[in-house]
């Protein structure tokens, strides 16, 4: 009702009016993208992009800065549709805007620079290409240290979301050493802010603590990982208390960790008691928005199945891993490159448990139909399933015998 207003009114007076017109476009694209409407979300983003380009050539000064956030906002939208080539251009026009602004008012717009900064630094990361993502993470730290100093209240907070995107970088391209440096500084200055603000910082608290356990697990520190996994569920837990439809995803992931640190450490009792727990609450946020939901749901069958299989529970195993295979076959007609691969892991799963029960011919069955999707998914990205093929084609000449 407001755009429909400012149309009119724009028509008559541009130059008093388009800035409110300009406005309503991207209030409303704020509000498709965030209900996924994506197109929608893209057209009035561009509507108003247009307008702010026509504005900020006569004043610049005055509307850079709408320019700027014209342009951040689209590269958002295109990041979320995984456009990471459009993303980029418009992440980079809002980055040179910025750029230019701070130079007359440092005060007033290095907080949107460095926000640029992080978000290009995310989007190289997305796309691998780290040294690009490292540069830009690095500039933004160095932006948010500088405010921190003079405003640490208003501040502190984006200085560990940087320093936890700099423990992301660096845990993903196996340089662990500096990915704990940079998640223990974000850590540290969540704990202090948590005390003094726990319903609002207390979410990122957990997950620093669950990025330093997920750094402990993978390079085997178990003692460290279960101390730090441990804490993200605590806080996870009351959080869930409070607010389940925030929180519920966030607490079924601790219980997945857990219970995946404690099948890599052999303590199937506590591993089956967390997936289990995990289980139940996939099953309850499955029902509710299955879109959403059932790909983690499908892998918790899977952790559950392995785990049992472990256990030579074969009955249990075998409940687990059907379960897992139904639901993969649904995602996969509808998203068959998201979802082929747990479908062919779900195959081969259930081969290798029926040939452990003896039965050849089930076993038979479900390596085939695992081998038929591999040979398909290494056709299109060839050299990734090399190993599964291998290890398909092996058990189905074994079983010949």
């Amino acid at each position: 009702k407001a755009l429909e207003i400012y149309q009119r009114l724009a028509k008559i007076n541009p130059e008093a009016f388009g800035p409110y017109l300009a406005a309503s476009y991207n209030n409303l694209g704020v509000l498709y993208s965030g209900t996924n409407n994506f197109a929608k979300a893209e057209e009035y983003f561009t509507k108003a992009l247009e307008i702010y380009q026509r504005l900020a050539k006569i004043n610049p000064e005055a509307f850079g800065p709408y320019l700027a956030n014209s342009y951040n906002n689209l590269g958002l939208l295109y990041r979320k549709t995984n456009d990471f080539a459009k993303a980029e251009e418009c992440y980079t026009k809002a980055l040179e805007i910025r750029k230019r602004l701070v130079k007359s008012n440092p005060e007033a717009f290095e907080p949107d620079l460095a926000m640029s900064y992080n978000n290009l630094g995310v989007l190289y990361s997305d796309t691998h290409n780290f040294a690009k993502a490292e540069e830009c993470f690095t500039k933004d730290l160095e932006i948010r240290k500088r405010l921190t100093k003079s405003n640490p209240g208003a501040f502190e907070p984006d200085l560990a979301s940087i320093y936890n995107n700099l423990g992301n970088l660096y845990s993903e391209t196996n340089n662990f050493a500096k990915a704990e440096e940079y998640y223990v500084q974000a850590l540290e200055i969540r704990k202090r802010l948590a005390k003094t603000n726990p319903g609002a910082l207390e979410p990122d608290l957990a997950d620093s603590y669950n990025n330093l356990g997920n750094l402990y697990s993978g390079t085997n520190n178990f003692a460290k990982a279960e101390e730090c996994y441990t804490k993200a569920l605590e806080i996870r837990k009351r959080l869930a208390k409070t607010n389940p439809e925030a929180f519920e995803p966030d607490l079924a992931m601790s219980y997945n960790n857990l219970g995946i640190l404690y099948y890599k450490t052999n303590d199937f009792a506590k591993a089956e008691e967390c997936f289990t727990k995990d289980l139940e609450i996939r099953k309850r946020l499955a029902k509710t928005n299955p879109g959403a939901f059932e790909p983690d749901l499908a892998a918790s069958y899977i952790n559950l199945g392995i785990l049992n299989y472990e256990a030579n529970n074969f009955v249990k195993s075998e409940e687990y891993c059907i379960n897992a295979l139904a639901l993969y076959q649904r995602l996969a007609e509808t998203n068959p490159k998201a979802f082929e691969p747990g479908l062919a892991i779900s195959y081969s799963n259930l081969g290798e448990l029926y040939y452990n029960m003896s039965k050849s011919k089930e076993a038979a069955e479900y390596y085939e139909k695992a081998l038929e999707l591999y040979e398909r998914m290494e056709a299109r990205t060839p050299g990734q399933y090399s190993e599964n093929l291998q290890e398909c084609r092996e058990m189905l000449e074994k079983l010949k015998e």
